[in-house]
């Protein structure tokens, strides 16, 4: 027995030339201005605009759009974050001297490793307490949100 399947109803919608061009133009806009941006940015971004739907289809053309400008070298590598990707990177240095001076900078000595125990302070506890002054004394300073987004 021969099944045979129908042509069916639903018909695909394809963007035209113009509003793919609408798209490109809105993602390097945005990418530019708010450097670097991840893709969910992009498509929230366009999405507001009204560019593409609120779906994962309207995600995948902004997915796919991005992808071809940045290919094409029309959108910057550098203007696109992914911050599901871990980033191993070593530390370089152009002299030894310079590797020095850095080390010299960061070296801080461990001021309760003997103590059987450390200081953490809270933006309850810090009154005023800057970070600078908690590096000082080896504590570890842990502010809200709202806190860094002031200091």
């Amino acid at each position: 027995m021969t099944t045979f399947y129908g042509t069916s109803a639903l018909k695909r919608q394809r963007r035209s030339n113009a509003e793919l061009d609408q798209i490109d133009a809105a993602l390097h806009e945005i990418a530019e201005a708010e450097r670097p941006v991840s893709v969910r940015g992009l498509f929230y971004r366009v999405m507001s605009r009204g560019l593409v739907p609120k779906s994962e289809i309207g995600y995948k053309v902004v997915q796919r759009q991005a992808l071809k400008m940045r290919r094409a070298g029309d959108l910057p590598y550098s203007w696109i974050t992914d911050g599901s990707r871990l980033r191993l990177q070593p530390n370089t240095w152009d002299s030894a001297s310079q590797a020095l001076e850095v080390t010299a900078e960061l070296y801080r000595r461990a001021l309760w490793f003997d103590q059987g125990g450390s200081i953490t302070l809270t933006d309850r506890d810090t009154d005023g307490i800057t970070a600078a002054r908690a590096r000082t004394l080896g504590a570890l300073l842990l502010q809200a949100a709202e806190e860094l987004d002031r200091g």
